[in-house]
């Protein structure tokens, strides 16, 4: 049975505002580096999406994972106006990627994950800072976890956390119930172990995916 992805968020009012989780078009990519980026590259604090260009590396990850051996694929996280999506999160992953505790397994792999600053999103969606979509990391690293459930990889989940984010970003991971990789562990064969673990590997095992994936089950709705 596939396991649907969230489609209400959680907002500072109280009231639950509609989403959907479709797949990144360039569309998607175009609308975020035009209207959310700036306001990404102009945040004085410790981002590690400082810098991104979506389109950019939406046309790049199929490149990149074709020569991988790997099945790209990209989510988007939105709030539906004026009969298009408005992206509020953008993920970028990798399917059936050497599951990091166990090589012989397959998870999916988060390339990049970001949301959307609050201040882009009040003027983007037309609403006020009590009504925007709250815990969006929260419910990005769900679509990675729903994901992999539905194909069939019980949740598994990896991703690497960007050194541009500082402690910052590592300390988030940690808060969202992801598991960090020891640093003694061996990385999958590739440039990943070429370029050696350097502690910021997370993961998702069975029981934590499951467990995450519980948490959110309010916010599923038909």
């Amino acid at each position: 049975m596939k396991i649907m992805h969230v489609t209400e968020a959680p907002t500072k009012s109280g009231v639950l505002m509609p989403v959907r989780v479709l797949n990144m078009t360039m569309a998607h990519a175009l609308w975020w580096d035009e209207r959310i980026q700036p306001v990404i590259d102009n945040d004085t604090g410790s981002r590690a999406d400082r810098g991104w260009r979506w389109p950019h590396m939406l046309a790049n990850i199929a490149v990149a994972a074709n020569l991988l051996q790997q099945s790209p694929r990209g989510l988007v996280l939105g709030v539906e106006r004026s009969g298009h999506l408005c992206p509020c999160a953008m993920i970028l992953l990798v399917e059936r990627y050497p599951y990091l505790l166990d090589h012989r397994l397959s998870s999916v792999f988060v390339w990049y994950v970001t949301r959307a600053p609050d201040s882009a999103l009040v003027r983007q969606i037309g609403v006020g800072p009590g009504r925007i979509p709250k815990r969006l990391m929260t419910l990005a690293l769900d679509a990675a976890i729903t994901h992999s459930f539905n194909l069939a990889l019980r949740g598994r989940v990896g991703l690497h956390a960007s050194p541009d984010g500082g402690e910052g970003v590592v300390g988030k991971y940690s808060s969202l119930g992801m598991l960090r990789l020891p640093m003694d562990r061996l990385l999958p064969f590739g440039y990943r172990r070429i370029a050696g673990n350097d502690g910021r590997y997370f993961y998702h095992d069975e029981d934590s995916a499951l467990l995450r994936s519980r948490l959110l089950d309010e916010f599923r709705r038909p």
